[in-house]
């Protein structure tokens, strides 16, 4: 292995390792909404979803640059940013974690996480508080009320 590849490696590993230990992104506390409120109101945020886990509480946003633009080809890119929307808790009330991440492509093709972007974070994170308060105008009584 050349001494740069083996100094990039040792860098990047650093620097997973560094943000794996810090807590980063911004976080909302005691959201009284329900998952299908929390869940539009972040894709009316973040635009139509990459990737949603099977019960909905995580949520990938299209992959953009660095203007905010939806990048059309995503693995051609050398850099490219995603926001990341957790939903904490099993019940009401829940906490909501907003993540935005940026990504750099290494030298052997691999995308590698170089930074999250706190500040973009907050923003975000303050957007979806805003529209679930507008949605509470509108609340039924009885939301996700299932009775078969």
């Amino acid at each position: 292995m050349k001494l740069t590849t083996l100094r990039a490696f040792f860098f990047y590993l650093f620097v997973v390792i560094l943000g794996a230990g810090c807590k980063s992104g911004a976080q909302l506390e005691e959201v009284n909404s329900s998952l299908k409120e929390i869940q539009r109101a972040a894709m009316q945020i973040i635009g139509k979803p990459r990737q949603m886990s099977s019960d909905s509480k995580e949520i990938m946003s299209q992959y953009r640059d660095s203007k905010g633009k939806t990048i059309t080809n995503p693995e051609k890119v050398r850099e490219r940013i995603y926001t990341a929307v957790y939903v904490l808790g099993d019940r009401r009330p829940f906490s909501i974690q907003v993540e935005v991440v940026h990504e750099m492509k290494n030298e052997i093709g691999q995308y590698v996480a170089i930074k999250k972007d706190d500040r973009s974070a907050e923003i975000i994170s303050e957007k979806i508080k805003a529209e679930l308060a507008l949605s509470r105008e509108g609340k039924s009584v009885l939301d996700d009320f299932k009775p078969f």
